[in-house]
């Protein structure tokens, strides 16, 4: 009888362990998976019923504007001139909230928020919509990863 109960236990104990290792265990997280150097590929705006799409020219022929998302949740922000000098660079701070939006913090008081609408290892699509003025205007910034 007592080899009936502990065959009983160890079974529960393995049939739980199977039950809490799903697949999602392993999918890493936006968190995660957000680290890495991504460029500019394209900006597409929307205001109310019209579009402009275009693809995002770099200055530099041979390096690319991008933004560098750290795991200590710091991220770099760099773009290039013409001549392929640094036209313009900074560092902030970056969260993820709820698994889908992206804030960016450029202080205590000033940040940006994006819902993340693709995120895998080569493709990163962020959008970010306001009204103003009863026309909702959206912004779709779209990544390849480096």
């Amino acid at each position: 009888m007592k080899k009936i109960i502990v065959l009983f236990v160890s079974t529960l104990f393995v049939g739980a362990s199977l039950v809490s290792c799903s697949s999602d265990d392993d999918k890493p997280s936006n968190s995660a998976k957000i680290v890495g150097k991504w460029h500019l590929t394209k900006i597409t705006e929307t205001a109310g019923d019209e579009v402009w799409e275009e693809d995002y020219e770099h200055d530099c022929p041979t390096k690319k504007d991008y933004f560098e998302f750290k795991g200590d949740g710091t991220y770099d922000e760099v773009y290039y001139d013409e001549d392929c000098l640094i036209d313009w660079e900074e560092t902030n701070n970056w969260s993820i909230t709820n698994g889908t939006i992206l804030n960016l913090i450029y202080s205590e008081n000033d940040s940006e928020s994006f819902e993340i609408q693709t995120l895998n290892n080569s493709v990163m699509i962020l959008t970010q919509t306001e009204v103003e003025e009863g026309i909702e205007y959206t912004v779709k910034i779209e990544f390849e990863r480096d």
